[in-house]
């Protein structure tokens, strides 16, 4: 009988011993994944937030178009005065990187005026007996022949 106490008393404690480490395991999944889970939102919130190029790689930025000397030439319109973007239809009117006729290969990306636009002439200049004039569609300069343009609001 007192061998059957002892043998009781003994697998008693080996379940304890068990069940404590059981808990052990549980008690450290406890403590361990809310861990991870602050690791990650602090990741995703550097890559949200971080202007490092590390998570958000950096992006050209757009240089101004020169503006020109004040023109020797007589022009419809004058530097700083307001004038109407007149298109064809529903079409927008596409600017160019340069004082030239507008095509493919030189438009300012991203950058068209629609009718009716008000714009502001930042410069002025004369190609080929063609008056071009400086002005700014979606925040980016660039040039229109004067035909696309009419005085006022």
């Amino acid at each position: 009988m007192m061998n059957t106490n002892r043998q009781a008393r003994q697998e008693h404690r080996e379940r304890q011993e068990i069940s404590q480490r059981a808990l052990g395991k549980e008690d450290m999944q406890q403590r361990v994944v809310p861990l991870c889970v602050m690791m990650m939102l602090a990741v995703m919130s550097m890559a949200c937030w971080s202007s490092d190029t590390l998570f958000i790689p950096p992006t050209a930025t757009v240089l101004p178009t020169d503006v020109p000397p004040t023109p020797n030439f007589s022009s419809k319109y004058a530097l700083g005065e307001e004038v109407t973007v007149v298109t064809a239809g529903i079409a927008p009117l596409y600017i160019t990187k340069q004082p030239e006729p507008p095509s493919r290969s030189n438009r300012v990306p991203n950058a068209a005026c629609y009718a009716d636009s008000v714009v502001v002439i930042e410069g002025i200049q004369q190609v080929d007996g063609v008056t071009y004039y400086q002005i700014t569609c979606n925040n980016l300069p660039g040039w229109v022949s004067e035909e696309v343009l009419s005085a006022g609001r």
